[in-house]
């Protein structure tokens, strides 16, 4: 048996679990049977604290037992550190999941609804199913998107079920792994681990430990600093092969053209930032470091993780380099004006994108900064523009702050798919339901043709009457039956047919799109069956 299997098997010893006060007799308080307030005494850590860590094993037990994503979804993030490979690692605070399908995000709430009722049967864990919600929606790309889920529970110590928290479990259509999914036991270090035993289905610890190299470059986050300090450079619960951690890397990243600018950057990160927040970290005693120690292990770590491919040197004038890129991402993080002299011209600017583009005249690829130039330049006035690192002569975070104009993507700079021309979207993140302009989305009865708008990506239809007045076919027929839901398309290549099932219509022209047109906005009618 490999030291992988071998800690794949390994259990930790149960930490008892200790079940709710019987209500008095005669009281009105409901009865809390099979509910478990988890003791922290093995971990150094109050109950309040690690409470999430318990409900989350039973989340992950349900969704992997009972949810019908269960073969497609995988768990990401911190947690599928924590629940799939180390289970003495930092507690996470969120769920993270993705698929490489498309979701329905009211189907994904109704199966997210099903795993609280099997958590509720089975730990006794009060979820208040009619506040779960679908708290907000964001968008990755033009295809793609980040559903965000909040799920409400009682509190689980003492007597404090009048207290209601919550958790986040985010769901992300369209991911793509670069390595293969795991299979893993669930790590559940409590009394009920037996009955909250369950196979689920993770993200590669190579992989995860891959995205937190990427984000630590993106986001300022004490937290991916621990998770790749410790499960990279540390740990020895599981075999882990650093080796295999920069093929993910560059394929989520642009660094593949200079994995040199990739460790320069890494090694240059201004980490006195996460000195304050470093104690707020919930770490078991047996896994606790210093921040000294975490920032020396990091760089030890990252000059022997490159060490192989440290003898090319190339393309590292091609990406902005940390002394500027450290006070860009600054600046977009806070949303604060740069005061920058570039060609030896002063200006204000505000930043919102770093992308990587090739220039089609000589086929040379830089990385630019795209700003708004309040200022102006020698030949131009204000307006959006692209800067070259080299031609910056000096640069300054203000602390005025600033509106933004475009969505600010800065935390996304080095993404492999920030190529090609920032053009200013002015799409960000926004709470579920919350848009200036509802997408447009139709819905018609195939039975006697009447349309219908909707909001959401409902196609369910209540009962209704034709358009000559007489009544439709019940709800329940038509929910099972063949709708028709039409859906704006992204912007395509070539206007072509999308096959079977679906019909292109060119909005410019109203009328069938010809082969030849190019890059027209399309309109999409999928059938859905339900």
């Amino acid at each position: 048996m490999s030291q992988r299997d071998r800690a794949a098997a390994h259990v930790p010893r149960p930490i008892s679990a200790a079940r709710g006060p019987e209500p008095r007799p005669g009281s009105d308080q409901p009865r809390r049977r099979g509910r478990r307030a988890p003791r922290a005494t093995a971990f150094d850590l109050n109950e309040a604290d690690i409470q999430c860590d318990y409900v989350f094993g039973w989340i992950i037990s349900g969704f992997f037992s009972q949810s019908n994503l269960n073969k497609t979804a995988v768990l990401k993030g911190g947690n599928a550190l924590r629940k799939g490979y180390l289970p003495m690692t930092r507690f996470s605070d969120d769920l993270d999941f993705s698929t490489p399908h498309e979701l329905d995000p009211d189907a994904v709430l109704d199966q997210l609804n099903l795993v609280c009722e099997y958590a509720r049967g089975g730990a006794g864990i009060d979820f208040d199913i009619d506040r779960n919600r679908l708290s907000a929606e964001q968008q990755i790309d033009r295809s793609r998107h980040v559903y965000k889920y909040r799920l409400y529970f009682k509190d689980l110590i003492g007597e404090k079920d009048h207290i209601t928290l919550s958790l986040r479990v985010d769901m992300t259509e369209y991911d793509r792994l670069h390595l293969p999914a795991q299979e893993r036991r669930l790590i559940h270090p409590y009394s009920d681990a037996d009955a909250c035993a369950v196979t689920l289905r993770c993200v590669a610890i190579e992989e995860a430990l891959a995205d937190k190299m990427k984000c630590l470059l993106q986001r300022r986050c004490c937290y991916n600093l621990f998770d790749l300090v410790y499960g990279a450079f540390i740990t020895t619960e599981i075999e882990v092969d650093r080796a295999a951690i920069l093929e993910p890397f560059f394929r989520k990243t642009l660094f593949s053209r200079s994995p040199s600018a990739a460790r320069s950057l890494l090694l240059d990160l201004p980490l006195d930032l996460f000195r304050g927040f470093w104690g707020k970290i919930l770490v078991p005693s047996a896994a606790r470091l210093s921040f000294d120690d975490a920032v020396t292990k990091l760089r030890e770590g990252i000059s022997d993780l490159f060490l192989p491919i440290s003898g090319y040197r190339g393309g590292e004038a091609a990406f902005y380099p940390s002394r500027l890129r450290n006070l860009i991402l600054e600046a977009g993080a806070d949303r604060k004006l740069m005061a920058m002299t570039y060609q030896g011209v002063p200006r204000i600017v505000e930043p919102y994108s770093l992308t990587f583009k090739v220039r089609p005249s000589d086929g040379v690829g830089q990385e630019y900064l795209y700003v708004y130039d309040r200022t102006g330049g020698r030949r131009s006035g204000p307006g959006l523009k692209s800067l070259l690192h080299y031609n910056i002569n000096a640069l300054e975070v203000l602390d005025a702050k600033f509106e933004p104009k475009f969505e600010v993507t800065l935390a996304k700079s080095g993404d492999a798919d920030r190529t090609g021309v920032f053009r200013g979207n002015h799409t960000a993140s926004r709470p579920y339901g919350s848009s200036r302009r509802p997408m447009p989305y139709t819905v018609y009865c195939p039975r006697c043709g009447k349309k219908f708008p909707r909001a959401t990506s409902s196609t369910r239809l209540n009962a209704h009457k034709d358009t000559g007045g007489r009544p439709g076919p019940n709800r329940s027929a038509i929910a099972h039956d063949v709708v028709t839901r039409m859906t704006p398309a992204a912007r395509v290549p070539r206007c072509r047919s999308m096959g079977v099932g679906r019909v292109v219509t060119c909005l410019e022209r109203a009328s069938p799109v010809a082969p030849e047109h190019r890059h027209c906005w399309v309109l999409a009618a999928e059938v859905v069956r339900r």
